[in-house]
């Protein structure tokens, strides 16, 4: 990939409208220069429609024999199936006049490593999971380092928490870039939306699964039951559960009495609720690639009290935008809480330096450079 890139093959596997592929989004309709990204579907989705609204070229290439209630409606392909669909993509590739394919799940890493290599094209990998637990573990994970050794002719990855996890040893002449997840939304709260002044209200939103740690913030919210001004909001997303883990949940508020926690289940407009917060938390005690919500909030100048690990420690400059604590640690996330309490003018200080770095750092338009330069 010495040369510049004219058009390049942008595989999205699926398209389910989520957070990924509304970056996606933002990221393509901005692409306003070499190289022409052509967009690759397996199906339909609100994404493809969207981008044909913006004059993008975009292919939807269903598998043989497509079956919408099967496996294959989730993704999966097969061995076979993945061989087939390979050969059909790299026919394409060749009418399209395509010079470079770029891959960003597992999915389209396979079958479009394979149809690369028969279109004799390059191929990069996007990768934004780390290979690491809760991601991936053991076999999985060795597989996909191995992988990334050897294959590509290119890697990106979303953090340096994720490159760090893959061990990368590239082949020669292999490219690595950092590209972080971008940013496209305003900065500053909505106006008319504000943090109610009757309470300090506190925010933690992800998954309900152990490794995000709401156990952690329950156990220090104990601590806080006296002060009636202080209130605990944590948002789940009810897709991506675990019921017993809800359970236990549960059963610690109210063997604790924990008034000053509220469980939503679901939220329409997560946005909102992140700017009547005063405080983000994000207790994680498992390292992550990255943290979009703390982005979003930052960018909103609200402070964060986060675990040292992982993607958000990158975005987080401890004691300036923010605190970084051990992941797990239920005194120092009471003893984090409690200071920004204590600190009104520090935190509202931290808020501005947050959505200063955000703009300088993060922005939808330094994201879509490095891709830019990338292929140059």
């Amino acid at each position: 990939m010495n040369r510049k890139m004219r058009r390049v093959a942008l595989l999205v596997h699926w398209a389910n409208w989520n957070g990924y592929e509304h970056g996606l989004y933002e990221l393509l309709i901005r692409w306003n220069r070499s190289p022409t990204p052509i967009v690759y579907f397996v199906e339909e989705s609100i994404l493809s429609h969207k981008l044909r609204q913006h004059n993008m070229v975009v292919r939807v290439l269903p598998p043989d024999e497509y079956q919408h209630g099967s496996k294959r409606r989730r993704g999966y392909l097969g061995f076979v199936g993945s061989l087939r669909y390979a050969k059909k993509l790299s026919q394409a590739f060749k009418l399209d006049g395509i010079e470079c394919v770029h891959a960003s799940n597992v999915y389209s890493m396979i079958y479009g490593s394979l149809a690369a290599k028969w279109a004799r094209l390059p191929i990069v990998w996007y990768v934004h999971r780390t290979s690491a637990t809760p991601y991936l573990t053991g076999f999985a994970a060795m597989v996909l380092r191995g992988c990334c050794r050897y294959i590509p002719d290119g890697v990106m990855v979303n953090s340096i928490a994720t490159l760090a996890s893959l061990k990368l040893a590239p082949k020669q002449g292999a490219k690595v870039q950092l590209v972080y997840p971008s940013y496209m939304g305003g900065y500053g709260r909505r106006e008319g939306i504000t943090p109610d002044p009757e309470y300090m209200t506190i925010l933690l939103v992800g998954r309900l699964t152990e490794w995000k740690g709401q156990h952690v913030l329950l156990a220090a919210a104990k601590a806080f039951v006296p002060d009636k001004k202080v209130r605990f909001w944590l948002v789940a997303n009810e897709q991506y559960e675990e019921k017993t883990y809800r359970e236990m949940l549960q059963q610690q508020i109210r063997s604790n009495g924990l008034w000053n926690i509220t469980l939503f289940d679901f939220v329409e407009n997560l946005e909102e609720m992140i700017h009547k917060a005063d405080l983000l938390l994000h207790t994680s005690v498992r390292a992550e690639p990255f943290s979009q919500v703390i982005v979003q909030a930052m960018a909103a100048g609200i402070p964060i009290i986060a675990s040292t690990i992982g993607g958000p420690k990158e975005i987080i400059l401890d004691g300036e935008t923010g605190l970084l604590i051990p992941p797990g640690d239920v005194g120092a996330l009471r003893r984090s809480i409690r200071w920004m309490i204590n600190h009104p003018e520090d935190r509202m200080e931290m808020g501005q330096k947050g959505m200063d770095r955000i703009k300088n750092h993060f922005s939808i338009e330094l994201s879509l450079q490095r891709i830019m330069d990338y292929y140059q």
